[in-house]
């Protein structure tokens, strides 16, 4: 798990004793530039491990590379573009829908309801975020 990075769009609890860290941006995010902001970090688990472990000293001056608005003549927040962060996060989930879907067709579930009970489990899923999981 060393070097894992996750968005959570919801308040959850973390272990003090782990080495985990939560960044907290400075502005206004939603959940497609969450998804977008956490890819940045996948590349941690090359960079740690047991022999090298992560520490908030070793990484804060870590630089990420983020996607400028085409006009941009500097690198400062208002020239950052969070809209192609959202259009490339939809596409992407639409690309990963399509393929589920056609793999739904080939075998056979592209038609299926829920029962009561499933969507009554799903709902209480979707409600229930205290934390954990990941």
């Amino acid at each position: 798990m060393f070097g894992c990075a996750f968005y959570r769009s919801f308040p959850y609890k973390m272990v003090t004793h782990a080495r985990v860290f939560s960044l907290k941006p400075k502005f206004e995010i939603n959940h497609k530039i969450g998804l977008f902001l956490s890819t940045l970090f996948f590349g941690y688990p090359k960079k740690f491990g047991y022999e090298n472990m992560c520490s908030w000293v070793k990484i804060k001056n870590d630089k990420v590379i983020l996607p400028l608005k085409p006009a941009a003549k500097t690198q400062t927040l208002k020239d950052i573009d969070f809209t192609f962060m959202e259009k490339f996060i939809a596409e992407l989930e639409q690309c990963r829908l399509a393929e589920l879907q056609a793999y739904l067709k080939a075998i056979g579930l592209s038609n299926t309801t829920l029962s009561s009970d499933e969507e009554n489990a799903l709902n209480i899923f979707n409600g229930n975020h205290s934390g954990g999981g990941g």
